[in-house]
């Protein structure tokens, strides 16, 4: 469903959702300043220049910042950290 801004990698486990998404999070993180993080998810388990990684209660969610510092990719999964295997999109 990439023209509605959501694809699932199911062999992968995650799920990967962008800023043409229209629909509504229970915690919007879409949007949001790299700033802005911190304060509602604490330190990243992982992060790069681009993206960070954040420990959630189902397992991980990694955002991803554009030019601006804003998140305008987000990866869900079960997995953890040490255990997901990325696509490069």
């Amino acid at each position: 469903f990439d023209d509605k801004g959501i694809r699932f990698y199911t062999q992968r486990d995650y799920i990967v959702i962008t800023d043409k998404f229209k629909g509504k999070f229970t915690a919007p993180v879409l949007g949001l300043k790299k700033t802005a993080m911190f304060a509602k998810y604490g330190n990243p388990k992982l992060k790069d220049a681009n993206w960070e990684a954040y420990q959630m209660a189902y397992g991980i969610m990694v955002v991803y910042y554009n030019s601006a510092a804003t998140i305008n990719k987000v990866i869900i999964s079960t997995k953890s950290t040490d255990d997901i295997d990325l696509c490069s999109q």
